[in-house]
């Protein structure tokens, strides 16, 4: 499971002291409308640039919208970035790293079923602590009748426990129309401060 790129990623330097390593669900949410929508070279490098990672090589996307969506989000995961400091859940750079390997391990094509899931939870407990939250996990993965999920969607999850956990802020967008004007406007080179006013995301 490779995204075929040949890729080199760098912070800019100034945006550093407000940004760190790690994911949102902001962020992830993003990625997932960002891979789902768009299979261009020059909307991911766009995208990238937005968020202040920029891309010093040229690269080439050869791979479903699941494995896309997965790469990338292992590349944010390392990277400081637009939306680091927002006051919200957050996975820090280790816990993306761990779920990612534990993921890759488990899914097939980007993506896991139901059973890999229970498997996946039970494998990534130690980031919940608390063995009611992994039960309530466990029971309400099916609620929505879904064939299959993404890493972003196990993530996500993720971070809405451990919310309720911590009685910290979620962060997650539920108007997904608002995410996908947000990337679309990422594709009309729109500037963070004009989103923001509209939107506040970031």
């Amino acid at each position: 499971m490779h995204l075929k790129t040949i890729i080199i990623f760098c912070a800019v330097g100034f945006f550093t002291d407000t940004m760190s390593e790690g994911l949102n669900a902001i962020q992830i949410q993003c990625i997932q409308m960002l891979t789902k929508k768009y299979n261009d070279d020059a909307m991911i490098r766009k995208f990238l640039n937005f968020f202040f990672i920029e891309v010093n090589d040229e690269f080439v996307l050869e791979d479903n919208p699941n494995t896309r969506t997965f790469e990338i989000l292992k590349m944010f995961g390392t990277k400081n970035k637009l939306g680091d400091d927002k006051n919200i859940e957050k996975l820090e750079k280790e816990e993306v790293e761990a779920i990612i390997n534990v993921f890759s391990s488990v899914c097939q094509n980007g993506l896991i079923k139901e059973t890999g899931y229970i498997q996946l939870i039970d494998l990534i407990r130690d980031y919940i602590k608390n063995e009611e939250t992994v039960n309530d996990w466990k029971t309400n993965i099916n609620k929505d009748n879904r064939k299959s999920y993404d890493l972003g969607d196990v993530m996500l999850e993720l971070l809405r426990y451990r919310a309720q956990l911590n009685n910290t802020v979620y962060g997650k967008q539920e108007d997904v129309d608002i995410i996908d004007n947000t990337v679309f406007m990422i594709e009309l080179d729109h500037k963070i401060a004009y989103i923001n006013n509209r939107y506040s995301l970031f």
